[in-house]
C-alpha cells in the first residue's frame, strides 16, 4: 500500500501521540516510514509534524540562557513584595471606608 496515498487514521491523533510519534523518530527508535505506517498516516505527515516540532522547540529555547533555581532568599523577597501590594491595597480600601464614614457623619 502506498503511505502517500493511505487515508490516515480512523480516528484523529492528539497532539500527545503525534509528539510520541515524532519523539521516536528523532530518538532513532524507529523510522519516519515505520512511524507513519504504524499511525497510518502518509510519511509526509510525519516529516512535516517533525519540522514543526523542532522549529517550535528552536523558537521556544531562543534567548533562553542558563536556569537559575530561585534561592530561598528570592523566593522570600517575592513573598514580601507580594504582601506590600496586598497590605497597601487593604490600607488604601481602609481609608476610603474611614472617609465614607466622615461624610456619613457629618450629613446624617
Amino acid at each position: 500500500m502506498d503511505q502517500e496515498t493511505h487515508e490516515g487514521p480512523s480516528v484523529p491523533l492528539s497532539s500527545e501521540e503525534i509528539t510520541d510519534i515524532i519523539v521516536g523518530v528523532i530518538a532513532g527508535r524507529e523510522s519516519v516510514a515505520e512511524a507513519a505506517r504504524r499511525a497510518q498516516v502518509p510519511t509526509r505527515s510525519v516529516e512535516a509534524w517533525r519540522q514543526v516540532f523542532l522549529d517550535g522547540g528552536l523558537a521556544a529555547l531562543k534567548g533562553v540562557g542558563p536556569r537559575r533555581v530561585p534561592t530561598r532568599e528570592s523566593l522570600l523577597r517575592s513573598e514580601v513584595e507580594s504582601l506590600k501590594e496586598a497590605l497597601g491595597e487593604v490600607f488604601l480600601e481602609l481609608d476610603v471606608w474611614r472617609d465614607l464614614d466622615n461624610v456619613r457623619r457629618r450629613h446624617p
